[in-house]
């Protein structure tokens, strides 16, 4: 089949260089998605904020979250304080101390992160509780970047140079903490419905935390019945970058060009350098990545579809 390239379009398939790039692309892209190193405030923070402006929004507050169980728990209570709460923010603070909060000593880690995440939130958060109901954060940042090129991208090839980017090499280690995450923490059919890992948490120190934050129970109920909805305010960022890999070959081995892609590059950018976002108008939280990633058959552990285990260093494990 005759292979044709401009760049606006490749048809016929990859060469045999072409094949080669596209290898070292993978490895590129899934040294990114098994990154072990401390998240990066310094350059996160100033991406988000741009990933925020280019789809139209206010500068949000950007906070790191020690692991993803901390980002869906203190993201999950900051949007209620922010958005739902009557009195907002000055209805819970201060925050209680996180020695106070009753729980067994294995939990104390992650107590501490979400108060500690909570209240850094709350001090520099410039909430709009009337329009922040109406604005979904993930989707405006996410069609003025990816969801804007992703169609050019697949306009450009035709079927046998999509076909061979998307299939040539295996998507799992690209995929692989995503899959792990939902699998422990979102419920397979997306219902409002706890996971296992999660109710064990739920029970063993959020709600002792809820109730301290909000000093009655029916606030913390009303709160906790919205951790289980974490990830439709999520990105995953690093955690799940197959399709950025399939994008950024066709940009990088195929030199496909087309508009929108310095709006991409702050996406991928904000991919590159985190996992999981948690992204609400007026803040997010940016994920740690992973302290360690073990492969399951040597850890013995059996939770969910993901190959590896993952660890991080407030002691969440999926």
């Amino acid at each position: 089949m005759e292979k044709t390239r401009s760049p606006s379009s490749a048809t016929g398939g990859l060469t045999e260089a072409e094949r080669q790039q596209l290898a070292q692309h993978h490895r590129l892209w899934a040294e990114r998605a098994a990154r072990t190193n401390p998240l990066e405030r310094a350059v996160i923070e100033p991406l988000v904020r741009q990933l925020y402006a280019q789809a139209g929004l206010r500068e949000p507050a950007v906070v790191a979250a020690s692991s993803p169980g901390v980002m869906a728990v203190a993201g999950t209570l900051a949007r209620f304080i922010l958005e739902d709460l009557p009195g907002g923010a000055a209805r819970v603070l201060p925050l209680p101390a996180a020695d106070t909060i009753v729980c067994d000593a294995q939990y104390r880690p992650l107590v501490r992160e979400v108060i500690g995440t909570l209240g850094e939130v709350l001090a520099n958060a410039a909430p709009d509780p009337v329009a922040d109901t109406r604005i979904n954060a993930c989707d405006r940042t996410l069609g003025a970047s990816y969801a804007r090129v992703d169609p050019l991208i697949a306009d450009a090839l035709d079927r046998p140079t999509y076909t061979a980017i998307s299939r040539t090499f295996d998507h799992a280690p690209l995929q692989d903490m995503a899959s792990a995450i939902k699998d422990a923490m979102k419920d397979d059919f997306g219902n409002s419905v706890l996971t296992e890992l999660m109710r064990g948490h739920v029970d063993a120190w959020v709600r002792a935390l809820a109730t301290a934050v909000f000093k009655n129970d029916a606030a913390a109920d009303k709160a906790l019945e919205q951790v289980c909805d974490w990830w439709m305010s999520a990105q995953p960022g690093a955690a799940d970058c197959y399709w950025d890999f399939c994008l950024t070959a066709a940009r990088d081995v195929l030199d496909i060009r087309v508009d929108g892609l310095a709006q991409y590059a702050v996406w991928e950018a904000c991919n590159t350098h985190s996992v999981y976002r948690y992204m609400r108008p007026s803040f997010c939280l940016a994920c740690e990545f992973p302290s360690s990633i073990t492969d399951k058959q040597a850890a013995s552990y059996t939770l969910g579809t993901g190959q590896n285990l993952y660890r991080w260093n407030d002691g969440w494990t999926v």
